[in-house]
């Protein structure tokens, strides 16, 4: 049996059309089908470390989305400064825009020991008045060993009976203020009684005594000269 040629035509567009809905049924099917393995390792992972080991803490580890944006921060410990990150950036905090693909991402922050300098208070003579030193509301005596940068005051208090007189760079203030340490610091109070006795010379109390003495010694002579004469002038009257 012989097919007429329509029909053919017909055949053949039913067949173009089917292979054709059938390709864009499994195009559909791989377009919306979960891919398993990025959804596994969508994610980036944020290291931090600290330069060198015990000098401050660091926050923001952790695993993030692809491409989120996020917050690390540098602390320092007592006795360190914070000075970067390896990558030289000083930004702390600091905000860090995650690349689009699954790694991982490490960031280390450096810091350095800050220095200590002596400040060492002395009495010329030990003796007169007494000093302190005052930082951060605390209350130091004698040397004391303060961190770079650090604000103290110096104090002389007199005793009593005495005044203070001045510092052993000339300044009479009894306090006085170190702005921003940066080196070592030795100052000397100088006291004085506030009734000095007055200088004489050298010959002091002695040479009192001596004048005393000596208008002393002349009374009693004059008396004794004036009472021998007195009683050779009766003896006279009465012959």
């Amino acid at each position: 049996m012989t097919i007429p040629a329509e029909k053919k035509t017909r055949r053949s567009l039913f067949m173009i059309l089917a292979v054709f809905s059938i390709a864009l049924l499994a195009a559909s099917a791989v377009q919306i089908s979960p891919d398993t393995s990025d959804a596994a390792a969508g994610k980036v992972t944020v290291n931090l470390n600290v330069s060198p080991d015990g000098a401050g803490k660091v926050t923001g580890r952790g695993e993030y989305d692809l491409g989120a944006y996020v917050r690390i921060t540098a602390e320092a410990y007592e006795g360190y400064e914070f000075i970067s990150w390896q990558d030289g950036i000083r930004d702390n905090p600091r905000y860090l825009s995650l690349p689009s693909s699954s790694k991982t991402v490490e960031y280390t922050a450096e810091f350095k020991a800050i220095p200590k300098y002596m400040v060492d208070l002395r009495v010329k003579g030990n003796v007169g008045g007494s000093t302190m030193i005052l930082c951060d509301g605390k209350v130091y005596e004698g040397s004391v060993e303060f961190y770079e940068g650090a604000t103290v005051v110096l104090r002389a208090v007199a005793h009593q009976e005495y005044k203070f007189v001045k510092w052993s760079d000339g300044d009479k203030n009894w306090e006085k203020t170190v702005n921003e340490l940066k080196g070592p610091v030795i100052y000397t109070a100088e006291f004085e009684l506030i009734n000095k006795p007055v200088d004489s010379g050298g010959l002091g109390m002695s040479f009192i005594w001596v004048i005393l003495g000596l208008f002393g010694a002349t009374a009693v002579i004059s008396y004794v000269y004036f009472e021998i004469a007195d009683r050779k002038k009766k003896r006279n009257q009465e012959r």
